[in-house]
């Protein structure tokens, strides 16, 4: 029988030190009037051949906003329109303190706006949960609102879960732009949340359970509960424990499948253990650390 403890916390992302980079695929990405479905992720793509129009029978002046779900650092804004059809002559940057749809800050203007090269704007740091880019005047020589936009480019501190929002929203990721933070401790209690244990399939397996239960309500002074349901442990809230292997603990065979932990009923062998830290185990958490043993009980 195999015994192995698999413990998972939530990291804090952090601004400090971070590098600059084009923040824009973190964000939810809505435009006005509507484009077609599937155009609006070709602003990320790196290309300045491809990007996106306003859907036929649309007209007038056309806007992209980028919602970052919470307020964050923005530097600055840098896009590409490529289209001498449609195209804006005028625009103006501006921004969203909190979400409240009320664009309350404008950080730049621009009144002879080029086709076919980047404009790039620059400004002092500044706090907001959107950024949009809206059109002044423009030119239409179609059925579409203007303007067509090959790239829009974002720019801000990059955060360590940036990618990972990037790809809950389905938005082109080409780079990691900042690493997570190494964490060397695993705390027991996290927000005043104690650890809980998932137990194994089989009776050994609850039983070592229980007794590690126990050991760690008596080290953190609190009730550490035993469930036999991952999604009982509250995963992402708190550190958990699971015990058994890939055959005997479910929590472990999701670990097992995606290559994140590799006990089994063979390895790592008679009166064998293993330690492993473990990190996104799962697409809904930030950041995790995993720790295992094997022994025989």
């Amino acid at each position: 029988m195999l015994l192995l403890a698999v413990v998972v916390i939530a990291l804090a992302s952090s601004t400090a030190g971070a590098e600059e980079a084009n923040i824009a695929p973190a964000a939810e990405i809505t435009c006005h009037p509507q484009v077609a479905e599937g155009r609006v992720q070709h602003i990320l793509d790196g290309r300045v051949g491809t990007g996106f129009a306003f859907e036929v029978g649309t007209s007038g002046d056309g806007s992209v906003a980028f919602d970052f779900a919470s307020a964050r650092e923005v530097t600055g804004l840098r896009f590409f329109q490529h289209s001498e059809i449609y195209y804006t002559t005028r625009y103006v940057i501006e921004g969203d303190a909190d979400g409240d749809g009320d664009y309350e800050l404008t950080l730049a203007e621009e009144a002879d706006a080029a086709v076919g090269e980047w404009l790039e704007h620059r400004w002092d740091p500044v706090s907001l949960r959107v950024l949009r880019l809206r059109s002044v005047e423009g030119v239409s020589e179609g059925k579409r609102a203007h303007p067509c936009v090959a790239e829009i480019e974002v720019l801000g501190p990059a955060l360590a879960g940036d990618a990972a929002r990037a790809a809950e929203l389905g938005n082109p990721v080409s780079t990691v732009s900042a690493p997570r933070p190494l964490r060397r401790m695993t705390p027991l209690v996290v927000d005043a949340h104690p650890p809980v244990v998932v137990a194994g399939r089989t009776e050994a397996c609850r039983t070592a359970a229980q007794t590690l239960a126990e050991g760690l309500s008596d080290a953190v002074g609190r009730d550490v509960t035993v469930v036999d349901d991952p999604a009982e442990a509250g995963l992402g809230e708190r550190t958990v424990l699971a015990v058994g292997n890939c055959v005997t603990n479910p929590l472990i065979a999701r670990l097992f499948h995606n290559w994140y932990a590799f006990a089994d009923s063979l390895y790592p062998g008679p009166r064998g253990y293993t330690l492993r830290t473990v990190c996104d185990p799962s697409p809904s958490l930030t950041a995790s650390r995993s720790t295992g043993s094997r022994r025989p009980c």
